[in-house]
């Protein structure tokens, strides 16, 4: 059996590891300020510096193994807790940590390294909070919406330096915190409204380069 295409290559998906934003300019491609550390005096020392963190496992989905780190007694529990779960000793080595943001959740998504659709939520439950009253879902996809263009030139900056062909860019308020791969669903419903569906684009590149 003989592969023929690759849809993302195996560089560009481990790009989308939480550890990836460490190692690139958060201030040229717009991304929240994220950081490695090796140690939890090393955590400390930014939870000083720069304010509320979020903690995010390299590999994850759906909030899990996500800490939020308001103080010292915040990160003695994630310590205590990763003592508990972990085989290893060292118990940062698959964490990056964020610094915390507030905002609507914005994800982009792409086909071909292009943006073909997008959504706006807003009040939506985070690992630590609930949905609140406010919550919405919101088409979030072309030019003619507001703010889109800004947020379009940063997604697509980004998913190309990833190398990324197939995904989408997530944002919290008009920063960059996550990309994903392949595996994103490319539907967005609010309950059993669809709000987006972006499959056509989806399955009409997967058919071009099948024809190719």
């Amino acid at each position: 059996l003989e592969v023929a295409k690759v849809i993302n290559t195996p560089q560009a998906e481990k790009n989308c590891l939480k550890s990836w934003l460490a190692e690139i300019d958060a201030e040229k491609f717009g991304t929240i300020p994220t950081f490695k550390a090796r140690t939890f005096g090393d955590v400390k020392e930014l939870l000083h510096n720069r304010g509320t963190l979020v903690a995010k496992p390299d590999w994850g989905g759906a909030g899990g193994g996500i800490f939020k780190i308001s103080n010292t007694d915040d990160l003695s529990k994630l310590e205590g807790l990763l003592h508990q779960e972990s085989i290893s000793h060292d118990l940062l080595k698959d964490y990056s940590f964020q610094l915390y943001a507030t905002g609507e959740e914005k994800r982009l998504w792409f086909v071909g390294g292009e943006c073909v659709s997008g959504r706006k939520t807003y009040g939506r439950h985070t690992p630590w909070s609930p949905d609140t009253k406010e919550f919405k879902v919101i088409y979030y996809g072309d030019r003619s919406v507001e703010g889109f263009s800004p947020d379009e030139e940063l997604a697509r900056a980004l998913c190309h330096k990833a190398g990324l062909m197939v995904g989408s860019i997530d944002f919290i308020g008009n920063q960059i915190n996550e990309i994903n791969g392949a595996g994103t669903t490319f539907t967005q419903y609010d309950g059993f409204t669809k709000i987006v569906d972006a499959r056509k684009p989806l399955v009409d590149y997967f058919v071009s380069l099948a024809v190719d």
